[in-house]
């Protein structure tokens, strides 16, 4: 008899035990699916950085990166970045010395056009009133992609630019240029020159309007007359 309550208290033993393993496994198992679920659902918060026309400003991000901003220009930027990359998105003109991290490319949005590197530095022109995108490498490397959500109407495949290369994208015929610039010219703005070599006027006259914050009111020369 003994033995027989002995068999039947270690019986009741293991089933106890079991029991508490199985409510412990379904406790953390609810536990990490609920978390999980907190933060599938947990929105991304974003700021925005502006300059208004006639101004510039300089921002360092919570990566260390350091951006420059050109008159009338937009940052838009998550809080705070994810563990795999930095995706920020850009409205206007802006120099960037992107913080070195391997783990975490660092994606610069402007349109359909992404440029995505790990440590460089370089500027982009976006602005959504001209007719053209433009990056320009000044130092490290960049891979420039067509970001169309369809793929199938991919416009340009990747492009990958070395140090004072320029690429261009003509957002009318979705055509791309790749061809080499000065970089003590392009990037002069940021540290206050303007410098124009065989620009469109008009390129010149929004540049000039962003720059000082004015408008200019162009007439037409009138057509000369014989004789004089």
């Amino acid at each position: 008899r003994t033995h027989f309550c002995s068999n039947v208290w270690k019986v009741a033993a293991a089933l106890f035990i079991g029991a508490c393993c199985i409510w412990a496994w379904q406790q953390w198992e609810f536990e990490t699916v609920e978390s999980s679920q907190v933060a599938l659902e947990t929105p991304v918060e974003y700021i925005e950085k502006r300059t208004a026309v006639g101004t510039k400003s300089s921002l360092k991000l919570p990566d260390g990166t350091r951006v420059t901003l050109n008159s009338e220009s937009k940052l838009t930027l998550p809080e705070t970045f994810d563990k795999k990359s930095r995706r920020v998105y850009l409205e206007g003109e802006a120099f960037f010395e992107v913080a070195e991290d391997t783990a975490r490319p660092f994606t610069i949005v402007s349109g359909n056009v992404a440029a995505t590197v790990l440590g460089t530095s370089f500027n982009v022109m976006a602005y959504p009133d001209e007719e053209e995108v433009e990056i320009a490498l000044v130092t490290g490397r960049v891979r420039v992609d067509n970001i169309e959500k369809n793929q199938s109407e991919q416009v340009f495949p990747p492009v990958y630019l070395e140090p004072s290369e320029r690429f261009t994208f003509i957002k009318k015929s979705g055509s791309v240029q790749k061809d080499k610039f000065d970089p003590a010219m392009r990037v002069a703005w940021k540290d206050g020159w303007l410098i124009f070599k065989n620009k469109p006027f008009n390129e010149v006259k929004n540049t000039l309007e962003r720059w000082y914050g004015v408008t200019f009111e162009v007439e037409k020369m009138p057509r000369q007359v014989d004789g004089f």
